[in-house]
């Protein structure tokens, strides 16, 4: 997949920041730091909070800090692209096919690749992608976490309107709508409903049912006994 134009921006963002000296210095004297506190602002859960108190012990002068900061949030918002778009071929090591076997499309998408590489910072590249690669696991977990979720159904009514049933479901997030069927479809419905946890019902009551059970447990106590010496 290649990049993009979001994760040119926020390198972008990077690099600039970097054109300055003040935060040059301070990404120079404190790279994994920085790079630390990226990636604990980028996936916010108790395992990967901020020690804030032992991180201005690490500085040297106070004056470093706001440098650091401005220099940590905007390689976390690289880091969120990063994440959200996929991007793990920055730090794959896939290694990379040469010309002559692959083909054109294949081409295009490595050098497309090699670019969005080359985008990153080259002082502080390798740096970043191996620390990207350690965290990448427990990131991607943190986004699908953050992903927002569904409403849920809050409330559910119907009534008769002739020829009409009206049903109007309320959600979680206050939604509402107003769905409208037949009085025979509505029955269908419901008789459909009915039968369906009828049946689930009765076959979990079958005594077959209970014998497969009872034989599964047998089998797992059977299966104990024999690994005793």
């Amino acid at each position: 997949m290649a990049s993009s134009m979001a994760f040119r921006d926020a390198a972008l963002a990077w690099r600039e920041l970097l054109a300055d000296p003040t935060h040059h210095k301070v990404m120079e004297d404190h790279a994994s730091l920085v790079l630390s506190v990226a990636m604990a602002l980028a996936q916010p859960t108790a395992e990967a909070h901020v020690d804030w108190a032992a991180l201005r012990s690490q500085l040297k002068t106070p004056e470093e800090e706001q440098p650091l900061l401005a220099l940590a949030c905007t390689v976390e918002e690289l880091v969120e692209v990063i994440v959200r778009e996929r991007l793990a071929f920055l730090f794959s090591d896939s290694p990379t096919a040469t010309p002559d076997d692959t083909s054109a499309s294949q081409r295009e998408r490595l050098a497309q690749q090699s670019a969005a590489v080359e985008e990153l910072p080259d002082r502080f590249r390798l740096e970043f992608l191996e620390t990207l690669r350690g965290h990448w696991t427990r990131l991607q977990q943190a986004a699908e976490e953050s992903k927002p979720r569904g409403p849920t159904l809050a409330q559910f009514n119907w009534r008769v309107v002739r020829p009409f049933v009206l049903m109007r479901f309320v959600l979680s997030d206050g939604r509402r709508h107003v769905v409208k069927a037949s009085q025979q479809q509505f029955h269908q419905l419901r008789y459909h409903t009915a039968k369906v946890l009828q049946e689930m019902n009765r076959v979990e009551a079958h005594p077959i049912m209970r014998l497969a059970r009872m034989e599964q447990d047998n089998a797992a106590i059977d299966s104990a006994s024999s690994a005793v010496p």
